[in-house]
């Protein structure tokens, strides 16, 4: 009875990991009843003693009846029970919810076909977590579902994950972990350590003495925790960016000789895909003349897309160290005119790892946050 609720309440601590890809809170208030509903058919199972094939059937049942009640219960049968209609109308929010993450970049909007894409996929999680811990006993493999879950955000986010979340997260599957180990020692059959304990009525009860294992289950997994949080932070290897964002690694981009390079072309393409528009800069140029503005360089070719040439910092291209090398091609017997342009980043924008800039700078001169920057 205890496992399926603990295999949902892992499934949600993990789920928090996410909150980073959205811009509003509805995809984990829609998570949190999908995993509730799949508990309580966990539970249901568990205490009708169905058939192992069954549980997920019915967790599956159960996922649809709340999905169907919560996006699209107008045109279900009593609000509640799916019909032809409620059943196109969620595969048409599955469609647009499809299309509308591969159009946004993060954090998305926090629309209806999004946050059913969401709450669908941690309700099928938590469905494939109560199948390996309560229906199969093997607790350690729901670790699969649950990273994969956790992968999500590392892989779309550039910042680390916040160590809060993570260790939220970590908690949730360590408890479980601790509750498969107390069923299990639960069904060893007679106990070798016993206490007894007299209650009203009945005579002596013999029952097994988990409080040792259960306290040192504990004490490993915690410890285990801190150490994943605290030791990359304190490996200098891990520049720019420890897995958290904090500690020796963390001490700042560019420190080290490390310069931390996203992709160019993922970067600029969430960029321009934003759901609303926003002014992400503003220039002035001496001569009053409109000129392009270069962001990236994009010279290599590896056969499938281009790329950049990768980083490599010279003490000469320091833009406090005076005027900037002539680019390769110019002769330095060219005539060229001067223009000053100064340039001012919106603060309403996420900061830019790189500054557009007219093609070729000679000095930049970066003023403090807020003010323009000059370039010639």
């Amino acid at each position: 009875m205890r496992l399926p609720i603990w295999s949902g309440v892992a499934t949600l601590a993990v789920s928090l990991t996410l909150y980073p890809l959205f811009a509003g809170g509805a995809w984990l208030w829609g998570s949190l009843g999908a995993v509730l509903a799949v508990t309580v058919a966990g539970v249901v199972s568990s205490r009708l003693t169905l058939p192992g094939w069954a549980a997920p059937v019915l967790g599956l049942v159960a996922l649809g009846v709340y999905l169907t009640a919560v996006y699209t219960g107008e045109k279900a049968w009593a609000l509640l029970v799916p019909t032809k209609e409620s059943a196109g109308a969620l595969l048409d929010l599955l469609a647009t919810g499809f299309a509308d993450i591969q159009r946004f970049a993060a954090p998305v909007p926090d629309d209806p076909p999004i946050s059913m894409l969401t709450t669908a996929g941690v309700g099928l999680i938590a469905i494939v977590v109560d199948l390996f811990v309560t229906r199969l006993r093997r607790a350690a493999l729901a670790g699969l579902p649950l990273l994969a879950l956790f992968t999500v955000p590392a892989a779309v986010l550039p910042d680390p994950i916040g160590w809060p979340a993570f260790i939220l997260g970590a908690l949730g599957f360590t408890s479980l972990l601790i509750a498969d180990g107390r069923e299990r020692v639960g069904h060893w059959g007679r106990a070798v350590l016993v206490r007894r304990s007299r209650a009203a009525g009945s005579g002596n009860q013999e029952t097994a003495d988990t409080r040792g294992l259960r306290l040192s289950g504990k004490r490993i997994g915690f410890t285990a925790i801190a150490l994943a949080v605290v030791v990359p932070a304190l490996l200098p290897t891990l520049e720019p960016d420890p897995l958290f964002g904090f500690g020796v690694g963390g001490g700042g981009k560019g420190k080290g000789g490390t310069i931390s390079v996203p992709d160019p072309v993922a970067n600029l393409r969430g960029r321009l895909q934003l759901p609303e528009n926003t002014a992400v800069l503003s220039y002035t140029s001496s001569d009053d003349a409109p000129r392009y503005l270069r962001i990236y360089a994009l010279d290599v070719f590896d056969g499938e897309r281009w790329t950049m040439t990768k980083m490599k910092g010279r003490p000469e291209n320091r833009v406090d160290q005076g005027p900037l090398p002539p680019p390769p091609g110019l002769a330095p017997s060219t005539k060229t005119s001067r223009v000053e342009t100064d340039i001012q980043i919106s603060d309403d924008v996420d900061p830019l790892e790189f500054l557009p800039l007219p093609y070729p700078p000679q000095l930049v001169r970066a003023e403090e946050t807020g003010a323009p920057t000059s370039t010639r």
